[in-house]
């Protein structure tokens, strides 16, 4: 009997889902592309507001490729909004991280100067890229490395 309920107890802890499960990210590496980075977590205005996961007002993801073109889709429950550029990784003193150049004015680009062009800083951890909007009160938008 305690065989069978262990051997019911281990299926039903492997068949249930967790919403909020972790993203196993990959650390940041320019060497290596194609490369998918997911909208992993985002901060408010307010002090404290931390949104992750299904809760996120959106979903957004960029998809970098060898040519050095990216595609980025931002998903909100009404509609999907999809925007196309060029990017190039840098490292200036000690920022590293991505810069993004829109094709044409698209209404998910996210940053400080009503521009094209998007920047994403590579965070401590090596595997975060955080937002530049977020220093003119956008939000803070935090992305990991899912392939």
């Amino acid at each position: 009997m305690r065989t069978h309920l262990l051997l019911v107890l281990i299926v039903l802890s492997l068949s249930c889902t967790n919403d909020n499960q972790e993203i196993n990210s990959l650390e940041f590496n320019a060497s290596v592309l194609p490369q998918k980075w997911k909208l992993v977590s985002m901060t408010g205005n307010f002090s404290g507001s931390v949104e992750e996961g299904e809760d996120m007002e959106w979903q957004e993801t960029y998809i970098l490729t060898s040519d050095q073109t990216f595609t980025k889709t931002r998903e909100t429950a009404e509609l999907t909004l999809t925007g196309t550029g060029t990017f190039q990784f840098f490292s200036e003193n000690e920022a590293v991280g991505i810069v993004f150049t829109f094709n044409e004015d698209f209404e998910i680009i996210g940053n400080c100067t009503g521009d094209q062009i998007e920047y994403l800083y590579l965070d401590t951890d090596q595997k975060t890229l955080v937002a530049s909007w977020w220093a003119c009160d956008g939000p803070g938008l935090f992305y990991q490395r899912i392939e």
